[in-house]
């Protein structure tokens, strides 16, 4: 995270310290989703959660990877 804030989350490559195997701090699984974002599209009280068509509408739209994180408030 230190080596990310650095370059102000542009550059989310790692190395990993178990397999040393490199990665992205995105790919990551976390024990609840998670991402980096530079902007969010938020919902309030969807009925349904996104399909991966209208995602990818949305990806085109927008030029940019999207990833669809739930919060449960």
């Amino acid at each position: 995270m230190e080596k990310a804030d650095a370059t102000h989350f542009t550059d989310l490559t790692i190395v990993t310290p178990c397999c040393k195997k490199q990665t992205s701090l995105n790919d990551l699984k976390y024990v609840t989703p998670a991402g980096f974002a530079k902007f969010v599209l938020s919902v309030n009280d969807p009925e349904t959660e996104i399909n991966e068509t209208d995602l990818i509408t949305l990806q085109k739209i927008l030029g940019t990877p999207l990833k669809a994180i739930y919060a449960h408030y």
